[in-house]
Order: C-alpha cells, then sequence, then structure tokens
C-alpha cells in the first residue's frame, strides 16, 4: 500500500499522454530484391545484414518463424553458427524477426545478421547464410533440431523474465503492441505447437521464395562488389 500510495504522490497528478497512434501500414510489398552498400572510417571489418517481410506480430505465422529463426542460429550447434563462425567467416551470425523482439504490431522484417571476420569479404557470408537457407529447404529439419530450437526459446523465455525490469519491459510492450499484456505466454504456447512443416513452410513463403533488401557495410576505403 505503502509504494501505492508513494507512486500517486508522485505520479497522481500528471496528465495522461495522448493515445498512441494505430499501427502503420504495410507499405507497397517489395516486388525485387534490392543491395545498399556504405562504408564507415570507424569499422574494421564487414558487416552483413539480409532482411526479408514479415506479416505481423499476432499473425498465426509469427510462432513458425520465431521457432525457425531459433533452428538457424540459437546455440553453436545451429546451422549459421557452423557455418558462420565455427568456419572462421564471422563472429557472430543471428537470425530473427524484429516483431518479436522488439514488440512491434505492424509487418516487418525477419533478419539475418553477421559480422565478418577482419579480411573477409561480406559476399562470403552472403552466400554462406544462403546456402544454410537453401539446404534447410531441402533437406528438412530433424527433429533433434527441432526441440533443441524449442529448448533454447524456453529457456531464453523463463531467463528474461527473472529480474523485474524484463518483466515489465515484456508487460509493457505487448500491452502497447496489441493491447494483450500476457501476449508472451500466449506466443510460447503457440510456438510450442508448431510442427516441422510448418516451420519449412514460412522458410518458403518469407525468405527463400521472397525477395530480399541487403545491406553491406565496409570498412572506409574497402573494396566494393
Amino acid at each position: 500500500a505503502w509504494l501505492l500510495d508513494a507512486l500517486e504522490r508522485a505520479y497522481g497528478a500528471l496528465a495522461p499522454g495522448v493515445a498512441r497512434p494505430a499501427p502503420v501500414p504495410a507499405d507497397v510489398p517489395w516486388s525485387d530484391s534490392r543491395r545498399v552498400e556504405v562504408q564507415h572510417p570507424k569499422v574494421s571489418s564487414d558487416t552483413l545484414m539480409l532482411a526479408w517481410r514479415t506479416p505481423g506480430l499476432t499473425h498465426a505465422d509469427l510462432p513458425a518463424l520465431v521457432l525457425l529463426s531459433a533452428v538457424l542460429s540459437a546455440g553453436q550447434s545451429s546451422p549459421l553458427y557452423r557455418r558462420i563462425v565455427s568456419e572462421g567467416i564471422g563472429t557472430h551470425a543471428a537470425a530473427f524477426p524484429m516483431e518479436s523482439e522488439m514488440y512491434l504490431a505492424s509487418p516487418a522484417l525477419f533478419l539475418a545478421d553477421v559480422s565478418l571476420q577482419q579480411g573477409v569479404p561480406a559476399e562470403r557470408a552472403e552466400e554462406a547464410v544462403l546456402e544454410v537457407l537453401t539446404s534447410l529447404s531441402r533437406n528438412g529439419i530433424p527433429p533433434e533440431h527441432l526441440e533443441r530450437a524449442l529448448n533454447q526459446i524456453r529457456v531464453a523465455s523463463f531467463a528474461g523474465l527473472r529480474s523485474n525490469m524484463n518483466l515489465a519491459r515484456q508487460v509493457g510492450g505487448f500491452s502497447v503492441a496489441c493491447d494483450d499484456p500476457r501476449f508472451g505466454e500466449r506466443l510460447l504456447h503457440a510456438i510450442e505447437g508448431v510442427r516441422a512443416e510448418q516451420a519449412l513452410a514460412v522458410l518458403d513463403r518469407y525468405l527463400v521464395s521472397a525477395p530480399r533488401l541487403t545491406v553491406v557495410q565496409r570498412p572506409q576505403g574497402g573494396d566494393a562488389a
């Protein structure tokens, strides 16, 4: 009670803020892949970002996209880690849908992010990432890889709720994004019900068969492709 009283004394007289704006509508879908290259004097190695359109936080395909991202890059046994980091191409590789990481209600992006080893061109990582996606699409997801990815998501979900700050961030983020403070629980439950064929379906629909944006950052004076 004393805490509520203190909060009321400190903040009770503040006027409410303006209503949040409606989610931003999706713009015109990409019809072709695009490529952007930039140089910066304060970077010492290439970085690569690949981006594909995704449908939104509450879309029925989002749980499968989250599980797919864990299959691709969660843990040292994941295919992106093995192909990029273990083989010495880069120091970091991650894949994730922005909606679930940043609590975005509107359609956003599925990102593959790679930091290259010094002297290794971004094109080598780009080729490796696309090879991983194509191989997964053709060969399928072994059951043990699906279970490993699901366990990684469970651990990350529960670990993320151990601090009051992270709990508040999740509850507040989902409240703003989709008016559901417990959406994180519902999303985890939905992810647990995703089957391998559903993860492969979103892989083909949103990544393998879709146009993408490629962004490469190089050291100032580096060779552009």
